[in-house]
């Protein structure tokens, strides 16, 4: 009987804080996509005015799907031209829900 290999996401794949964004990657059309998106941008999907960079990473992790879906939004948009990081700003997010 043949083990099924565990395949470990990329350490890439996981979110990174860099003093002002947190970074991470999606896939798009089979390749990886470099992300980031601002702490203004988290703060106002979480409605919160103040974050330490480990509640940062918490409400990244909370909303990670939706970061997720606005990073897949912006690169379908530009497939064709992706050539750096796809960031995500205090203006691509809607208002926090509620």
């Amino acid at each position: 009987m043949t083990a099924t290999p565990v395949v470990s996401p990329p350490e890439a794949s996981s979110p990174r804080w860099d003093g002002r964004r947190i970074h991470f990657d999606i896939v798009v059309s089979g390749a990886d996509v470099a992300c980031a998106i601002s702490s203004s941008a988290l703060r106002e999907m979480s409605g919160q005015s103040r974050y330490s960079p480990a509640d940062l990473m918490r409400c990244f992790t909370e909303f990670r799907p939706r970061i997720e879906a606005i990073a897949h939004r912006r690169a379908e948009a530009h497939e064709d031209s992706i050539t750096g990081i796809i960031s995500i700003w205090e203006d691509d997010v809607d208002a926090p829900r509620q």
